[in-house]
C-alpha cells in the first residue's frame, strides 16, 4: 500500500504567524504565551516573526477556518481536533521566565511551561486509525469493491478514536523547560521559531503526529536500504559473532541501557494504566506508572506484575522495576533483578490490549485493559 504523507498542512504550521511586537526578548514570550493562554491567536501572531513563504497563506486560511484544505481530509481531521483541544485547556497553560541571553540581534528565552499533554491518547487514536482504515480496505478489497483507504473514513475514525482512546490513556501535566529563540526583525524583538510554543498551545498533539507519520513515511523509504543491510550483515555474520563472544557489556553498561533515565523530564501528575488477564485458578495485573519522558521522547515509569490466586487472595507473587516505552507502544521491563521483558500495546476496536514477553523464560502473555476487561468480560 502506497503511504500518502498525512501532515502537510501541520508540519508548515509554525510559518503562520506575523506581525509587529515591541519590548524586550522575555517581555515578547510572556505576552505570546498570555495570548495562546487566552485562545487569542490573531495578537499572538503580533509576537512572531513572518516566514516569507508562498505557503503562509494557505496554512492560515486552513488554521482559521477561512478555507479548508480539500486534498487532505486527514490533515483537516488532525487539525480540527487540536484546536478543539487548545480551546479547551490553553487555560490549563503556566509559565515561568527563567533566563535570558542576548546577542546582538538574537536572544534565547529559558522559560518553563507546564500543560496538559495530549501525546498518548494521541498515539491511541492514530494507532486505531490505521488499523480500522486498513481493515475496511481488505474488507472492500475481498468484497471486490476496490479495497482503497478513504481518507474521508479515516478522518472520521482518528476524530472519534481520540475521544475513545480518553477511556485508557489520561492527559498529564507536563512540565518542561523550553528554549525560545528570538531575533530582531526592524529593529523590534520578534520569536524566530513558534514551533515549541505551538506543541505546548496544542497539548503535545502537533508533535506526536509528526512523529507517527514520519514513522510511516519512513518506514517505506528505509525498506529497500534495510534489505541492503541485511545482505552485508549476512556476510559478515561469522566475524561479528566472534566478536560479540569474546566481548561481554560492562556492568555500567548494561544499567545504562536499562535505566535510559538520564535527562528525564517529570509528569508533574503521573498516570496508571492497568492491564488484566484470568482464568479459573489465578489473575494477572500489569500496573505501568507513567512519570516522564526521557530526551529521547520516550515514555518512562514504574511497574507492577501481581499474580493472584483465585481460591486465595492472600497468595500472591509480585513482580516491579521500571519500563521504557516508544511512540509505537513497544517498550522494555526491567525488573529489579536486572531481566527484562518487552511489551507491546495496542488498540482494539474500544480498548488497548498488551502482549508481554519474558515473564518467565520465553513465554508470552496477552492481557486486556483492566477497566474494560472487568465491565466486559464474563
Amino acid at each position: 500500500m502506497k503511504k500518502k504523507k498525512l501532515l502537510p498542512v501541520i508540519l508548515t504550521f509554525a510559518l503562520l504567524f506575523t506581525g509587529c511586537g515591541t519590548a524586550k526578548p522575555a517581555s515578547v514570550v510572556e505576552s505570546a504565551i498570555k495570548c495562546l493562554q487566552e485562545n487569542k491567536l490573531d495578537e499572538a501572531r503580533e509576537y512572531f516573526a513572518k516566514e516569507d513563504t508562498d505557503e503562509t497563506e494557505a496554512v492560515e486560511k486552513v488554521t482559521d477556518g477561512t478555507e479548508e484544505d480539500t486534498e487532505d481530509a486527514v490533515g483537516n481531521a488532525f487539525l480540527g481536533v487540536m484546536n478543539d483541544f487548545a480551546k479547551e485547556h490553553a487555560k490549563d497553560i503556566t509559565y515561568e521566565i527563567k533566563d535570558t541571553k542576548e546577542d546582538g540581534d538574537e536572544a534565547t528565552v529559558t522559560v518553563k511551561v507546564t500543560y496538559k499533554d495530549a501525546g498518548a491518547v494521541t498515539k491511541l487514536a492514530y494507532q486505531d486509525m490505521i488499523e480500522q482504515s486498513v481493515s475496511n480496505a481488505l474488507t472492500t478489497s475481498l468484497a471486490g469493491a476496490g479495497g482503497d483507504i478513504n481518507e474521508s473514513d479515516m478522518s472520521a475514525i482518528f476524530i472519534k478514536s481520540f475521544e475513545n482512546a480518553q477511556d485508557s490513556a489520561a492527559f498529564v501535566d507536563k512540565s518542561e523547560k523550553l528554549k525560545i529563540f528570538c531575533k530582531k526583525v526592524d529593529g523590534k524583538w520578534k520569536i524566530s521559531d513558534s514551533t515549541d510554543l505551538l506543541n505546548v498551545y496544542y497539548g503535545n498533539i502537533l508533535n506526536t503526529l509528526e512523529k507517527l507519520t514520519s514513522d510511516d513515511s519512513d518506514s517505506d523509504d528505509d525498506s529497500e536500504a534495510d534489505t541492503e543491510a541485511d545482505t552485508e550483515a549476512d556476510t559478515e555474520a561469522d566475524t561479528s559473532e566472534q566478536e560479540t563472544t569474546d566481548t561481554e557489556p560492562s556492568e555500567a553498561e548494561s544499567d545504562s541501557a536499562a535505566d535510559n533515565s538520564s535527562d528525564v523530564t517529570t509528569y508533574d501528575t503521573p498516570t496508571t494504566a492497568s492491564y488484566t488477564t484470568w482464568d479459573d485458578t489465578s489473575e494477572v495485573i500489569v500496573d505501568m506508572t507513567y512519570t516522564g519522558e526521557n530526551s529521547s521522547g520516550q515514555m518512562v515509569g514504574n511497574f507492577t506484575f501481581t499474580i493472584n490466586d483465585s481460591e486465595d487472595s492472600s497468595d500472591s507473587q509480585q513482580i516491579s522495576g521500571s519500563f521504557i516505552e516508544n511512540e509505537d507502544g513497544t517498550g522494555t521491563m526491567t525488573k529489579s533483578n536486572g531481566q527484562t521483558m518487552d511489551y507491546s500495546i495496542y488498540w482494539s476496536t474500544d480498548h488497548n490490549n498488551m502482549t508481554l514477553t519474558g515473564v518467565d523464560g520465553s513465554s508470552t502473555i496477552d492481557l486486556m485493559d483492566a477497566t474494560w476487561a472487568y465491565a466486559n468480560v464474563g
